[in-house]
């Protein structure tokens, strides 16, 4: 039963509603512009939010990792429609809201110490239709919610690749000067000019193919690493040879890029 009750929980409260108008999510804090089909409206963040002109929630602990605030709602009082950034909560006093999102409006009742985690939600709002103060503490964990997902930032890069489209190949590599790419063979291209202007022209050859696989990914707070193994043909009948390849990146205002490229000859099957 209680599974039941924390499910329903999640579901009322923190999954972000089916609507394809919904605005991307802010990692968190600031505010988002959500468009309807009638006004643009600019929602405040979940903390800024509040009820008839007067605060709801009380900031608790702010630093360059995470904030945490207490929203207390009295019988009456409620929360106007507000969006939330990625965020743990936990029901300190429970009660009865009416909730309101892109899927109508619904009676939902929150039980004292329930948690729940949320990767965010586009907009909601809710009013304490109870006889009793619900009280929630909301944390939002901002190093970890602004740090971009890795794996579809490698993606990005190996299809620019496989494309073999430029324009999509540059933003996936370091905006500094020094970017390393080992060949197999040991020969080396030392600065990022220099591998973009190997890739132009390597990218107008549409005969080599390149087919590899992830086999492993490492990641840190500010750096990535996949490692890869691949086969390359000069054409499409040519034979493979075939390679280690670790691609490291590192994050640069808020994005991941290519900082090295390390090729190695796998010398069983070079012999072969």
């Amino acid at each position: 039963m209680i599974g039941i009750v924390l499910t329903a929980l999640q579901m009322a409260l923190v999954q972000p509603p089916a609507d394809p108008t919904a605005p991307e999510i802010p990692n968190w804090g600031g505010a988002i512009k959500y468009e309807d089909s009638a006004t643009v409206t600019e929602l405040p963040h979940a903390f800024d939010a509040g009820w008839e002109g007067k605060k709801v929630c009380e900031l608790l602990f702010d630093n360059a990792s995470m904030r945490a605030a207490r929203c207390t709602f009295p019988p009456g009082v409620g929360h106007e429609k507000h969006f939330h950034a990625p965020h743990f909560g936990y029901i300190i006093e429970g009660g009865v809201m009416e909730i309101t999102d892109a899927d109508g409006t619904r009676e939902q009742k929150t039980p004292t110490g329930a948690s729940w985690w949320s990767d965010g939600v586009a907009w909601h709002q809710a009013v304490n239709i109870g006889d009793t103060t619900a009280t929630y503490v909301i944390m939002e964990p901002k190093s970890a919610a602004a740090r971009p997902a890795f794996r579809p930032a490698l993606q990005a890069h190996l299809d620019a690749i496989g494309a073999r489209d430029l324009a999509a190949f540059k933003p996936t590599v370091t905006t500094r000067d020094d970017l390393y790419v080992v060949f197999p063979s040991g020969e080396v291209i030392e600065t990022t000019d220099g591998v973009v202007s190997f890739h132009e022209e390597w990218f107008k050859d549409a005969n080599w193919r390149w087919d590899g696989e992830v086999v492993k990914i490492l990641e840190g707070a500010d750096m990535a690493a996949a490692l890869m193994k691949y086969e390359y043909r000069d054409t499409p009948e040519g034979a493979p040879r075939s390679s280690w390849l670790v691609l490291i990146f590192a994050l640069e205002n808020g994005a991941w890029r290519l900082v090295h490229d390390q090729n190695t000859r796998i010398e069983s099957e070079k012999q072969q």
